[in-house]
């Protein structure tokens, strides 16, 4: 009689991979996707758990941490200006982070685990290169129209609508894609392609012109050769600044673009310092619980500082961002859930074999989150549901490694 539940629990493992490799596979091109197939996977565990006759949602301290952040979003929706608009605000982006469970809970292997991410990164390499096509054409056939151009090249938006979305996802698949590259041991077949998948996702971010990504890019680099790589430092700087020269050479546009970053002075900048600045007067106002989520452009005229904007819709940080609508006791717990999350995997990463692949696994997630948190510094990515979608998916996949392979239990199988 057990032989046909091992044969079912089988099967429902079998399902929820490749519903899980699909969803992989669907993230570098559609939110709507992202969406069904995360709807797909929640109602398969449902069932899964009903023919079972248990719950398989598997608990972990942080989500004590996440469900406190929602508390806090939520009230500062309750005591705001607009009770309907910061409500739906919190539904249309944040609801991610309940199927944060689901993703943690999936019955998958270490090989899953690594498969899909194979997956996620070959499929972003081929969302690159339609990106690299964007740099060069200006035509989005997807999309059905002309893109933004700068200088002799334009702005790449991948699959989706705006190009700093495409680029955020695509600087947190670098990180995952730099870590499976550099623990393929030898130069096999397999090595060769995922080298050339960060090459090409690489080059997709030079073709957003997004600043933010590219610093995040160079932050996942540094921060990989720091904790992981040391013994490979210099050649991953020097490949670095190789490919960085051959770069600025051949698209003197994009090294223009990088340039920039450095003069505070230029209009690029001055927009978005005023952004800075008039987030930070807002937060003064309303220093406890914000104005509200999704009520930074009503407040946005009665804080303004005078200058010149290219954006009024968000405060192109997210940390500012997230004090502005949630005030500063929102911010503080939202930075409590990456300060735990970062706590646990690097306590799991230190305690278990380097090279194995539940290693792997939480080692590119820590680097696809440090990436976006740093390019987050000067960008709202967490506010835009595609980056959500990845973000929070990501961070189930560690979770779900945390679950089934409690720090240690490696080392005492031995």
């Amino acid at each position: 009689m057990r032989q046909p539940k091992r044969t079912n629990q089988f099967s429902l493992q079998k399902i929820l991979f490749i519903q899980f490799a699909v969803l992989c596979l669907i993230i570098p091109w559609s939110v709507a996707g992202m969406q069904i197939m995360l709807g797909i996977i929640t109602v398969t565990v449902i069932i899964g758990s009903i023919l079972q006759k248990k719950n398989v949602l598997q608990f972990h301290p942080i989500y004590v941490f996440i469900g406190i952040f929602l508390i806090s979003l939520v009230c500062a929706a309750l005591l705001s200006s607009n009770v309907g608009t910061g409500l739906h605000n919190i539904l249309h982006t944040n609801w991610i982070m309940l199927t944060v469970p689901v993703i943690a809970s999936l019955p998958l292997t270490n090989a899953n685990r690594k498969q899909a991410l194979q997956v996620l990164v070959f499929s972003a390499a081929i969302a690159g290169l339609y990106a690299i096509f964007q740099f060069f054409t200006g035509m989005d056939l997807i999309g059905g129209r002309e893109l933004w151009s700068l200088g002799a090249f334009h702005r790449a938006s991948g699959a989706y609508s705006f190009y700093l979305t495409f680029a955020g996802n695509q600087l947190m698949i670098f990180g995952v894609a730099f870590v499976l590259f550099m623990q393929e041991r030898q130069w096999n077949r397999q090595k060769w392609l995922l080298f050339a998948a960060v090459i090409v996702i690489g080059l997709s971010m030079v073709a957003t012109f997004g600043r933010s990504v590219w610093i995040g890019a160079i932050g996942i680099l540094l921060i990989s050769t720091f904790l992981f790589y040391r013994n490979h430092f210099w050649k991953i700087i020097t490949v670095l600044i190789v490919l960085a020269a051959m770069i600025f050479i051949a698209l003197p546009d994009i090294r223009e673009r990088f340039l920039i970053i450095f003069d505070t002075s230029h209009q690029y900048n001055t927009g978005r310092i005023n952004l800075w600045r008039t987030s930070w007067i807002m937060i003064k106002a309303y220093p406890w619980f914000g104005v509200g989520p999704g009520l930074f452009d009503t407040y946005f005229e009665q804080f303004k500082v005078p200058g010149m904007y290219d954006a009024t819709g968000h405060a192109h940080n997210d940390y500012l961002h997230m004090a502005v609508q949630g005030g500063l006791i929102t911010l503080l717990i939202w930075l409590s859930v990456w300060v735990v999350f970062f706590y646990y995997s690097l306590r799991f990463i230190g305690r278990n074999v380097s090279g194995q692949e539940n290693s792997v696994t939480v080692s590119a997630v820590v680097l696809a989150i440090a990436g976006i948190m740093i390019a987050a510094l000067f960008q709202c990515y967490f506010v835009d549901l595609e980056n959500a979608i990845l973000w929070w998916t990501l961070v189930g996949i560690s979770i779900q490694v945390f679950i089934q392979e409690p720090v240690g239990h490696a080392l005492t199988k031995k």
